[in-house]
């Protein structure tokens, strides 16, 4: 199991297998949220960035589940807890082993996105 680093503090474990064919199965021990909003074509341009290069996510409906608006709206607060992300989509990245947030962001950010393929790609070669 290899760990990656994906900001100062940022990490999670990737590991790989084989599969009966040639293709390579990656295990990630991360979860992938993705706060989002319906119509919202940040939120679907993240999806579809992350659907085409194979990253499993969880979509969170935010506009109709106030508790999960309330804490991807924290997870960009400050250390007073004030201010917060205002836009979709929020994305949170949490350890599955020790359920550390360990990245989040707001909006299509496809330097986020691309780091978190390179760290992917980076693990099976």
């Amino acid at each position: 199991m290899s760990r990656l680093h994906l900001g100062l503090d940022s990490s999670f474990d990737l590991h790989k297998k084989p599969t009966h064919s040639k293709e390579k199965v990656i295990k990630m021990t991360i979860t992938v949220k993705v706060y989002s909003t319906p119509g919202c074509i940040q939120c679907n341009q993240t999806k579809k960035r992350l659907d085409s290069n194979q990253i499993e996510f969880t979509e969170i409906d935010i506009a109709s589940n106030p508790e999960a608006m309330e804490h991807a709206i924290k997870l960009g607060a400050g250390p007073d807890g004030e201010n917060g992300y205002k836009s979709a989509p929020i994305v949170e990245i949490i350890d599955r082993d020790d359920g550390r947030v360990i990245d989040h962001w707001s909006g299509f950010r496809y330097d986020k996105i691309k780091h978190l393929i390179d760290a992917i790609l980076q693990t099976c070669s």
